[in-house]
């Protein structure tokens, strides 16, 4: 994006193309490259969106799974303080600037431990173990709001009448279980997936 803004702003401003640096293909390359072995790596460890799924979801920037990633935000961080200074560069003097060899190791080094850390999540023992984990917090949630359903079923199997509050919070109980009971469901089959892949790795 900021090469073809480049482009199309000196063009804009001089009347001329802009020349693109040795530095600047390099730059290119090496994102290129990382964005081409993370859709590698994440198409093979997780099913493809439904045709029609265009919900962006930009947390996802630095989540994986709904967690924060740490090495999402050292890549996001690098990326964008090398494309502001690219950026502010081209503005001032219309041409790409001269990046020293330590710059692009850096980038370089950071989109390979972003791609070393995808590809071991993508590994199925890792993605079982991360299943289970999750598996046991929505179960213990599941817990807790039946622990909170047990005082108002008591309270109805009495004859007695929910007050206003007590019946909201019912409802809203009541759709906090029913999620979390679809969640569960998708998470078991998820690991039993897993769990036969991880079977049949062993077996080879």
């Amino acid at each position: 994006m900021i090469t073809v803004w480049g482009f199309i702003y000196v063009f804009l401003i001089a009347g001329s193309l802009l020349t693109v640096t040795q530095e600047m293909l390099v730059l290119l390359g090496i994102a290129g490259a990382g964005s081409i072995l993370a859709r590698l790596i994440a198409t093979r460890s997780a099913p493809a969106a439904p045709p029609g799924d265009v919900n962006v979801d930009y947390s996802r920037l630095l989540t994986t799974n709904g967690t924060f990633d740490l090495l999402k935000l050292q890549l996001f961080v690098f990326t964008l303080l090398t494309g502001i200074y690219v950026v502010s560069q081209i503005a001032a003097a219309g041409a790409f600037p001269a990046l020293n060899a330590e710059t692009l190791l850096l980038l370089g080094v950071s989109q390979g431990v972003y791609v070393g850390g995808k590809l071991a999540a993508a590994q199925p023992e890792t993605r079982l173990a991360a299943l289970v984990s999750e598996i046991a917090i929505l179960a213990e949630a599941e817990t807790q709001v039946g622990d909170q359903e047990e005082p108002l079923k008591a309270k109805k199997i009495a004859g007695l009448t929910l007050d206003p509050p007590e019946a909201k919070l019912e409802e809203e109980l009541a759709a906090k279980m029913s999620a979390i009971k679809a969640k569960l469901a998708d998470l078991r089959e998820q690991r039993e997936a897993v769990v036969k892949e991880v079977v049949a790795r062993a077996g080879t």
